[in-house]
């Protein structure tokens, strides 16, 4: 089976409805013309039933006079081969025709459309066809009188069975040529235009960053299922160990469920980072952005970390210069990427290193730099934050935490900055100052 991409469907479909609309179009042109058409010929004729009407002597005082009726219809029908004569009595019988044996196909036609037409009705008004046993066609009529009574009408089928002949011969050798070339450029022109119309639909911004964002997502999927994968084999394996061996000692049994609550934890941890990620998709239509003091948030987060870089015999400061400006954005969400970024580093560097924050006003932005003298951030992950490495694989060490401080700053309007150092990294973003 053909798998077509998401382009080649949206070509089929554009072709498709382009290829349905122009038919419908063609469709509802030929029919306009056709009542155009039956209009102006019923306006045109619409005299001729009075005239025959007025002029005809195939009644008198007895009544209807069938040798004088045949004779008056042969005639005018050889005038005009393309109108037949009928006379109808009150009810819409006909008792007076100059067709064929066995051509008419009905003795009775509705007297409804007739009265339309004769109280000045929109044209074109249909009529019934008497050689027809279903059809309808343009018409004129006029009322018949005897002994000033009304008697019936005189009805003319204005587009005849003559005229119906000849316009098939006609038809038949240019018709289905043209057609056929009507229909061929109309194909040629839909699929050209359906191409046309999906080239720069998928080649504009919007459909580029449809596209990233779904990539992005189907990554997201594949790098949760491998960081989900270790943790929860190892808990598993540590709980089955000790479900099932009864001879542990208490120190193995404690070592083991240490093991199990970090593995725990850190499902855990990655759980959370994912509704994390998940909120920040609704938080791009929804965030709140609001002035606040980014000084006051590094020295909390810097207090907050500074245990652990402590624990780890670390140096951690932070260098907030006085007068600095307010800044423009989330609290909650910049407070995010802070923790990350510093933890990370903290993480990353060894005992005895150095990490430093650092906030200076450049402009109209405060760029915030956070700077550690580890063994610095691999090629690898520092696709994660400037973009989805290729194939959605995923170094070690890169975690969601890394991709959620990238859509925080996204959602900002800024980015993530990173300098490579002789030894360590230097991480830079900003944020639009709050100038009074």
């Amino acid at each position: 089976m053909i798998r077509l991409t998401l382009s080649a469907r949206l070509s089929l479909v554009f072709c498709a409805l382009l290829l349905a609309s122009s038919a419908a179009a063609a469709w509802l042109t030929i029919r306009a013309n056709r009542m155009l058409e039956q209009e102006l010929v019923q306006r045109l004729s619409s005299d001729v039933a009075e005239h025959i009407a007025a002029s005809a002597e195939f009644m008198d005082e007895n009544g209807l006079k069938p040798d004088a009726v045949r004779l008056l219809f042969d005639q005018l029908m050889s005038l005009n081969p393309s109108v037949e004569v009928y006379l109808l009595d009150g009810a819409g019988t006909i008792v007076g025709d100059a067709a064929p044996s066995g051509h008419v196909r009905r003795r009775r036609v509705a007297v409804e459309p007739i009265e339309r037409l004769l109280a000045g009705a929109p044209l074109p008004i249909l009529g019934d066809d008497p050689r027809s046993a279903s059809g309808r066609k343009v018409f004129d009529a006029a009322r018949l009188e005897l002994a000033g009574r009304p008697w019936g009408y005189v009805y003319v089928i204005l587009m005849g069975e003559a005229r119906d002949v000849l316009a098939a011969d006609v038809a038949s050798e240019t018709v289905l040529d043209n057609t056929l070339v009507a229909m061929a450029v109309i194909a040629v022109v839909a699929v050209l235009a359906g191409l046309v119309a999906v080239r720069l639909i998928t080649s504009t911004e919007q459909w580029r960053t449809l596209r990233r964002q779904d990539r992005e997502r189907r990554e997201i999927i594949a790098n949760i299922s491998h960081d989900l994968r270790t943790p929860l084999t190892s808990l598993h394996g540590f709980l089955e160990t000790l479900a099932h061996k009864r001879d542990l000692s208490d120190a193995e049994r404690e070592r083991y469920l240490a093991t199990a609550l970090a593995q725990s934890s850190k499902v855990t941890r990655l759980a959370h980072e994912l509704f994390e990620l998940a909120r920040l998709e609704h938080d791009e239509s929804t965030l709140e952005r609001e002035p606040f003091s980014l000084g006051d948030l590094v020295h909390d987060v810097v207090q907050e970390l500074g245990l652990l870089a402590a624990a780890k015999e670390q140096r951690l400061t932070a260098e907030v210069p006085a007068g600095l400006p307010h800044v423009v954005g989330s609290l909650r969400l910049i407070d995010r990427v802070l923790t990350n970024l510093i933890g990370n580093a903290i993480e990353h560097t060894p005992a005895g290193g150095e990490i430093a924050v650092a906030l200076r006003e450049a402009g109209t932005v405060v760029e915030v730099v956070v700077r550690d003298d580890g063994p610095g951030i691999p090629p690898e992950v520092r696709e994660v934050l400037l973009g989805s490495p290729p194939g959605g694989a995923r170094p070690a060490g890169a975690g969601l935490g890394l991709q959620i401080v990238r859509r925080i700053l996204e959602l900002h309007g800024s980015r993530i900055e990173l300098e490579p150092l002789q030894r360590g990294t230097r991480v830079r973003f900003e944020l639009p100052a709050a100038h009074t």
